[in-house]
C-alpha cells in the first residue's frame, strides 16, 4: 500500500480550497453579502460583534461552513472515498482495513481536521514524519490516506 504524502496531500487540499472559496463566493453573492466583509469590519474599526448580530452577514457564512463540512463529509463517505483535490492527485481515504468509511467517521474526521490545523498546523506536519503518512485527524478518527491507482 503506498500512503498520500505530505506534498500531494498539500497540492490536493490547495484544490479543495480553490473550489470551496468559489462556493463561498457563490453564497456571498446569492444573498448580496460582500466576501469580505469581516475584513473591510476590522479595519473601519467596527466590532465584529455588531457585524454578527446582523443575520445577514452571518447566514451566509454558517452556510459556508455547511458546505465546506458536507463537501469532505459527502466526497469521502462516497463510493470515491476522496474529494475532488484528491481524486485528481489519485488518493482515497480508507480505514485500516482498506474500506470506504462511513459518513459519521468522515464528520469526525472533518472535525479533528481542526484540531490538526489549530496549533500551527502540527497536525497536518504529521504526515511528513509518521511511518504510514497519518495526520493527527487521520489518528483520531482511525483512517489512512493512500495513492490509489485505480481512480482514472
Amino acid at each position: 500500500m503506498i500512503y498520500g504524502g505530505f506534498w500531494r496531500r498539500a497540492v490536493a487540499a490547495i484544490v479543495d480550497g480553490l473550489i470551496l472559496y468559489l462556493v463561498a463566493g457563490l453564497i456571498h453573492i446569492v444573498t448580496g453579502v460582500p466576501l469580505g466583509i469581516h475584513i473591510a469590519a476590522y479595519k473601519s474599526g467596527q466590532a465584529l460583534s455588531v457585524v454578527y448580530s446582523d443575520p445577514a452577514i452571518w447566514i451566509p457564512t454558517m452556510c459556508a461552513i455547511l458546505a465546506h463540512w458536507l463537501y469532505y463529509s459527502c466526497f469521502i463517505s462516497s463510493k470515491f472515498q476522496s474529494s475532488p483535490g484528491m481524486m485528481a492527485l489519485r488518493m482515497k481515504v480508507t480505514g485500516y482495513d482498506g474500506e470506504g468509511i462511513s459518513f459519521g467517521r468522515a464528520t469526525g474526521r472533518y472535525f479533528a481536521s481542526i484540531i490538526s490545523g489549530a496549533i500551527a498546523m502540527l497536525g497536518y506536519l504529521m504526515i511528513a514524519f509518521t511511518p504510514r503518512k497519518q495526520a493527527l485527524h487521520d489518528y483520531i478518527a482511525g483512517t489512512l490516506v493512500v495513492r490509489d491507482s485505480a481512480v482514472k
